[in-house]
């Protein structure tokens, strides 16, 4: 990834910007909401892998001199899924799009909870994005 940063660099104007948005190094949570109460049930167990080296990419193109960060922001996106099924196509999709160990006792956790809850309770995958405002730095 450092070098993606570096060609960037290499074909961004002078202070040109750079918007870098993506999830943040941290495991998803799922619940179901209560009204505004988010009521935790489990996390993923998704590797961060990828996403810690993206962050040292990022710190390394920096420490280069390479680009300045200008802003920085963490903010978490919640993806609201109306039903059982739907929450289980989803999980099935994510494991295999993003390194993740499929936890079916975390999916049989879901279903129970879910029967207690009122029907139409939305299942609530939250995460954070990360945004850094990057500009490229006068050599």
């Amino acid at each position: 990834m450092v070098h993606a940063l570096q060609v960037v660099h290499r074909v961004l104007r002078p202070a040109g910007l750079l918007i870098d948005l993506r999830p943040g190094p941290f495991h998803r949570r799922v619940g179901l909401m209560e009204g505004d109460r988010f009521v935790e049930i489990g996390c993923f167990e998704e590797s961060l892998v990828e996403d810690r080296a993206a962050n040292g990419a990022i710190k390394s193109v920096i420490g280069q001199g390479l680009f300045r960060r200008v802003h920085h922001d963490r903010f978490l996106v919640n993806r609201h899924l109306d039903s059982f099924e739907s929450f289980e196509v989803w999980y099935e999709d994510f494991s295999h799009e993003k390194p993740c160990k499929y936890n079916r006792r975390l999916v049989e956790r879901v279903r129970k909870n879910l029967a207690s809850f009122p029907a139409g309770t939305p299942i609530v995958v939250t995460g954070p994005l990360i945004l850094n405002l990057l500009q490229k730095c006068l050599s």
